[in-house]
């Protein structure tokens, strides 16, 4: 269990900071022992977990007709309805022949089409008719997480079977150019689509700057191998008097490519501490009633590696390989951003991730 409520008097700021009880009960009054807070006091110090993008997200393509209609019907709303039509309409992803999915391990997660126009809930539901419905569509991109060709790491479980929808996510692209507009993306078993877009879109920025060809075979390599690692760890950044309670604090230290931009870093950094929030809570190692303060604290270490902007050679080299790849299927780990129905096996020694595959790099 976990709550946002503080009391003005102890200068804790709500909006990045969450208390976590260990039962219902507790949040009215606490039943845990002395014996009980210290052990979950030692858990603290021993976790540590190191972190990448590709580890917990995969990036796969699609090139369903049935989706890739979907799309462009999306993508034309405003002159389907005229009525939301506001005068301004972004020529792009009008043919759509292919949608890249950003696959999180998030499974109660919503899919969620990144879009550049708002659409009515009732004609959201009217497009997704004309097309077979929900359960169709559903059905469709489920078959097609599952294909071989999708390298061998189809989802352990249908992804969304207790929803009656599929959301969208409206992209704020009004200030960019047209160009600078990445391709078709739908997101799945991804806690904050919003967050995660913010990369992607400042990854192909950057790689549309330094090459004039960037697809969606790029762009999956390019988040196949993001050249970033955090080492992280619990500590206790204070303690509050009034309320005698600890407020703990991930510290980590990120090593990335000596040249990688400013941009690109800070977008990923948002995605770590997006996850790193729903890493630390569903270990249950911080004793009841104590505070997590949300935003880490990290230091940066260059390598000597060189981040390889110009890859789109490459990635379609690895793509050719890739199509014909029959690996093992793997599990990825799979979380709740929910905080509330979370299940983790913990290995402190070890640490508490669990990757989609350990031997995988491209």
């Amino acid at each position: 269990m976990s709550s946002r409520e503080f009391p003005t008097e102890w200068g804790v700021d709500p909006k990045c900071n969450v208390m976590q009880y260990a039962t219902e009960q507790c949040e009215q009054k606490c039943v845990c022992s002395r014996a009980v807070r210290n052990q979950k006091l030692r858990s603290c110090s021993s976790l540590k977990f190191s972190w990448r993008f590709e580890d917990y997200y995969d990036a796969i393509i699609i090139k369903n007709p049935v989706l890739c209609k979907l799309y462009e019907k999306f993508t034309h709303y405003p002159l389907l309805y005229e009525k939301y039509y506001r005068g301004t309409l972004l020529e792009t992803n009008h043919n759509v022949n292919e949608i890249l999915v950003i696959r999180g391990p998030y499974l109660s997660e919503v899919p969620t089409f990144a879009i550049c126009n708002d659409i009515a809930r009732e004609d959201l539901e009217e497009t997704l008719e004309e097309l077979g419905g929900i359960e169709t569509i559903k059905e469709i991109i489920s078959s097609e997480l599952a294909k071989p060709i999708n390298h061998g790491r189809p989802l352990p479980n249908p992804p969304f079977a207790k929803y009656d929808t599929l959301s969208y996510y409206g992209v704020p692209v009004m200030d960019k150019p047209v160009e600078f507009v990445p391709p078709p993306i739908l997101f799945i078993g991804c806690c904050s689509s919003a967050v995660i877009y913010t990369y992607v879109q400042s990854l192909y920025i950057e790689l549309k700057k330094r090459q004039s060809q960037v697809d969606c075979t790029t762009l999956q390599y390019a988040l196949r191998n993001t050249s970033v690692t955090l080492e992280s760890h619990l500590e206790i950044q204070r303690f509050i008097k009034l309320a005698k309670r600890n407020v703990h604090h991930l510290v980590s230290k990120c090593y990335r490519p000596k040249n990688m931009t400013k941009e690109i870093l800070s977008s990923l950094l948002q995605v770590f501490e997006r996850m790193s929030t729903s890493v630390v809570l569903q270990s249950y190692v911080l004793p009841c009633g104590d505070i997590f303060c949300t935003e880490p604290s990290v230091t940066i270490a260059d390598t000597q590696d060189n981040y390889q902007y110009n890859m789109f050679e490459q990635a379609h080299v690895y793509k050719k390989l890739l199509d014909y790849d029959e690996n093992t299927v793997v599990g990825m780990p799979q979380y709740s951003s929910s905080g509330k129905d979370i299940s983790l096996k913990q290995d402190y020694k070890g640490g508490i991730l669990r990757r989609k595959n350990e031997n995988r790099s491209l």
